[in-house]
């Protein structure tokens, strides 16, 4: 009998120490840190962007906005850090960045964003006189904010810009598919609306007062914007 009660114990024992000792070990877990910016890479100068840092996994979002010009002012935080909102007048490349962290670890992303016409601001010197040329798609009109429709439609906006020292040449608002009697681009804008061909419409074209080369930009989001552009404002 004791034999018995003895081998029994000696089972017993056994199996709880198995059972215990088969247990695995719970592994520590570790987050996994991820910034993600989500936004547009490129946009009209004066226009308000947003970027979402949403798709980040973790918290703690920390912004900032770097380009070589002052961006004081240009940028705001908002909804506990998740989005930041962007407007610049100034054209130029801006670099987004954005921080994400969770207890000791922490990820960082970055987004380029051209804003308006990449390159140095102002792209040519202040008080420089210009021929203008807007080139837009009568279709895509509506499409337009009532901003920018009035840069095409305002008597007073080519008032502003003529006193302003600039001269838009006859027709020279323009729809991109405009032809004269013959069936041809009107001669005194044809080489604006060559200039166009292919490019996000609608657009601001500009030439020296004495001709020479074309260039094109990104219509701006309003008359003020196009005043400052022309003007060279920094």
């Amino acid at each position: 009998m004791r034999r018995l009660i003895f081998s029994l114990m000696l089972l017993i024992h056994t199996i709880g120490y198995t059972a215990i000792a088969a247990e695995p070990p719970v592994p520590a877990v570790v987050p996994v840190v991820l910034a993600v910016i989500d936004g547009p890479a490129e946009t009209i100068a004066g226009q308000l962007v947003v970027f979402d840092a949403g798709g980040s996994t973790g918290t703690g979002y920390d912004w900032l906005v770097l380009a070589d010009k002052n961006t004081d002012g240009l940028w705001r935080v908002f909804e506990n850090g998740q989005f930041l909102a962007f407007a610049s007048p100034i054209s130029g490349t801006y670099r987004i960045v954005l921080s994400v962290a969770v207890d000791s670890q922490s990820d960082v992303v970055e987004a380029v964003l051209q804003n308006g016409m990449p390159g140095p601001d102002p792209p040519f010197p202040p008080g420089q006189k210009w021929q203008v040329v807007i080139v837009y798609e009568s279709a895509d009109l509506d499409n337009l904010s009532s901003e920018q429709q009035s840069i095409i439609k305002s008597l007073t906006f080519r008032e502003q810009v003529v006193a302003a020292g600039h001269k838009i040449l006859p027709g020279g608002i323009i729809d991109q598919g405009a032809v004269d009697s013959e069936g041809k681009a009107p001669e005194t804008v044809a080489p604006y609306l060559a200039a166009c061909k292919g490019k996000a419409l609608p657009r601001l074209c500009i030439s020296a007062m004495t001709g020479g080369e074309v260039q094109t930009f990104p219509l701006m989001a309003d008359e003020v914007a196009v005043l400052n552009f022309l003007n060279g404002a920094k």
